[in-house]
């Protein structure tokens, strides 16, 4: 939660311990943090919606999977992936709901949205777990195949389950090369060598 962390970052800057921000941008509005590395969770909605969106042809009925409600992470992937699909006259998003980054929950959600959107067509998802989790659904629906599934992060079983086929796609975040470069920006603090505000990690 971008905003609700806010308060303990405060607690930091009044200690004097610079605060490096990675991944979720923090609301910097009542603290300040020494830089934010990430690549950019609004920027990689998009460009997997994009992806999406090329396999379905430019057609077809969406079910959005969202991550946990009011986290900052959630808020751009998802606001990204709706950015473009509202580019596409001919997509519709059928139905938008939490599933808490979770493979169970995603399970569950998603057997119940198939019931209640029976044309759906493709699932965004905003990370793998919840990408795996709503294949297994998929696959109990008898639907395997016939329904596109794109995540985010690139994790080992997402992979694997594209080299198999049975999910469509997922984006890489590169969270090695993000929690690198999150360290050398502390040794750089530590050596009392100036930052830039913001390092964006290409995904």
């Amino acid at each position: 939660d971008g905003t609700g962390i806010s308060p303990a970052i405060e607690e930091a800057n009044a200690a004097n311990i610079p605060v490096i921000n990675v991944d979720t941008r923090i609301d910097t509005s009542i603290c300040s943090v020494a830089t934010f590395i990430a690549v950019e969770n609004y920027t990689a909605g998009k460009e997997t919606a994009k992806g999406l969106v090329d396999l379905m042809g430019g057609t077809g009925n969406v079910i959005i999977l969202e991550g946990k409600p009011g986290t900052q992470s959630s808020i751009d992937i998802v606001g990204g992936a709706n950015d473009v699909f509202a580019e596409y006259d001919d997509i519709n998003v059928v139905a938008s709901q939490a599933a808490n980054w979770n493979r169970t929950d995603s399970y569950n959600v998603t057997l119940n949205l198939l019931e209640a959107n029976p044309d759906a067509t493709a699932i965004f998802a905003a990370n793998d777990e919840m990408a795996m989790g709503a294949l297994q659904a998929v696959a109990q629906n008898g639907r395997e195949g016939d329904i596109l599934i794109a995540g985010l992060n690139a994790n080992p079983d997402a992979v694997e389950a594209i080299n198999e086929g049975r999910l469509a796609l997922t984006f890489d975040k590169n969270g090695y090369l993000q929690g690198y470069a999150s360290v050398m920006a502390a040794v750089m603090t530590l050596n009392g060598e100036t930052l830039e505000s913001e390092y964006e990690v290409p995904g």
